[in-house]
């Protein structure tokens, strides 16, 4: 990723150094919002997605994570987080995702899921779900309606365990890293608006 970003500043991007990126302009509003709902702000996190994947994104980090709270606030409202927060140490299956998805959003909406796993200390972490969007997001954008235009995603891994965040194994290659500071129990999720980028957002499994 990375549009338009400085080699210096994608250096001290891919070394974790996030603090030392310049600070987003983000109204108060928004950056409160994000201090709670994000796991990782307080840890940078927030500058880190936007100088990664924001800026490939949108013009500004206002619009980008008043997407990612847009979708966020969706997910964490419908039967999707129920499954996972209701499974904490529990094995999870695709089928069980796809049916959680097709009756929060719509039938057929669960084939646009695909579900990445990694194997830790012999158990089989889910590592995050990637949805496949598409469409332009508004502030009024459905995610019923994004999914139902979208193309089906690749298959993934077919049953994962769904752990603490400070259990995963984040890889820098095919994952954003995530701090281990933070204590809330979350579910990464990729959400990929084709053709346009990735904008990466959270279910948040700790706040029932």
């Amino acid at each position: 990723m990375y549009c338009g970003v400085s080699p210096e500043l994608e250096r001290l991007d891919k070394n974790r150094r996030w603090f030392d990126l310049p600070e987003l302009d983000l109204s108060p509003a928004l950056r409160s919002e994000l201090a709670i709902k994000m796991p990782g702000y307080q840890s940078g996190l927030h500058r880190h997605e936007w100088y990664k994947h924001g800026t490939c994104y949108s013009e500004t980090p206002e619009e980008y994570y008043q997407e990612t709270i847009l979708l966020l606030d969706q997910l964490n409202a419908s039967g999707v987080r129920t499954l996972m927060a209701h499974n904490l140490e529990q094995d999870v299956t695709d089928d069980q995702i796809m049916m959680a998805f097709d009756q929060a959003f719509g039938t057929g909406t669960g084939s646009k899921i695909t579900m990445s796993c990694s194997r830790v200390r012999g158990e089989n972490l889910i590592q995050e779900l990637r949805i496949n969007l598409q469409g332009d997001i508004v502030s009024d954008s459905a995610m019923a309606e994004l999914l139902a235009i979208a193309p089906d995603a690749r298959s993934g891994c077919q049953q994962g365990q769904v752990d603490s965040v400070d259990e995963r194994p984040w890889s820098d290659d095919d994952l954003d890293d995530h701090s281990d500071d933070d204590d809330s129990d979350t579910l990464a999720v990729t959400v990929r608006k084709l053709e346009t980028g990735k904008l990466e957002i959270l279910i948040d499994l700790d706040r029932l």
